[in-house]
């Protein structure tokens, strides 16, 4: 085996131990609970949401940023309960609106303090929401925005040599208090374009790909080698405003299975244009 080999076949080992060591494959999560309530005109009624993460990172301070939207105004967040893990960190925070809620571990602590669900769902907000005696029926969708300065809903994970940021996935929630029928339900659409990274990674032999895009556009999603050749072309074609997920099998665009190693895939819309790497093992 020639020395040049040697070097690329180690430098391939070397980035697949740290990938497994960082993102074994496992999405981080922040769900948002639902609830339906039957029409009860003239009650006040008391209804708790629940927040949960879902990690399998030592992750060590949370920013959320949540949004919700009553048509007439008549239902509210009236307080909001951190829970678990974060009872013992060191700072805990919520907006006076309650839609802004900010966390650090005390970094000098000790590892049980991270939140790390195992990939479990671990309660870790509730927001108490009051339901006026005059609110009309409706579908409150519960969802993900920004906060103070435009900050984004963020995970930051310690490493022990490293610090890096983690952009969740997001599963919204809602209130649907009466009978609102689903086709009356608003549509959350994404407000940005956005290329996440594959998962799992490394992987054997498929991988997904999440993308998003804020309204119709033409669509180019492709993957290439490290000689910078094209090996794969997933999506080409016209896409409404939405999320979306491709699939790769490991194959190029002949059906054969490509060679283990580093790879490429970038997405281009409309202007925007994002790569990123994964790795194949077999």
């Amino acid at each position: 085996m020639s020395k040049a080999l040697i070097y690329t076949v180690g430098f391939v080992m070397i980035l697949a131990v740290f990938a497994l060591a960082q993102d074994p494959g496992i999405r981080d999560s922040l769900i948002i609970g639902s609830v339906d309530l039957e029409y009860a005109p003239g009650e006040s009624l008391i209804v708790d949401i629940p927040i949960y993460f879902v990690t399998d990172d030592s992750i060590s301070s949370v920013m959320v940023p949540i949004v919700w939207n009553s048509p007439d105004n008549n239902i509210e967040v009236i307080s909001s309960d951190w829970s678990g893990i974060f009872d013992s960190w060191e700072s805990t925070y919520s907006n006076d609106d309650n839609n802004w809620f900010v966390g650090f571990n005390d970094l000098g602590g000790t590892e049980e303090q991270y939140l790390f669900t195992n990939s479990d769902r671990h309660l870790g907000l509730t927001l108490r929401f009051r339901i006026d005696n005059d609110a009309s029926e409706q579908y409150i969708s519960l969802s993900i925005g920004n906060g103070p300065y435009n900050l984004p809903l963020n995970f930051g994970v310690t490493t022990g040599d490293m610090d890096q940021d983690l952009t969740p996935v997001v599963v919204p929630g809602y209130i649907r208090y009466g009978a609102v029928g689903i086709d009356d339900e608003p549509t959350a659409l994404p407000n940005e374009y956005a290329l996440s990274q594959n998962y799992p990674n490394p992987f054997n032999p498929e991988t997904n790909i999440e993308f998003q895009i804020p309204h119709s556009s033409y669509v180019s999603i492709e993957i290439f080698n490290l000689l910078g050749q094209n090996v794969r072309t997933l999506i080409s074609e016209q896409k409404q405003a939405g999320f979306y997920t491709a699939r790769w099998n490991g194959r190029n665009d002949g059906g054969q299975i490509v060679p283990s190693g580093i790879y490429f895939y970038r997405i281009a819309a409309d202007g925007f244009s994002k790569t990123k790497k994964m790795i194949m093992l077999k």
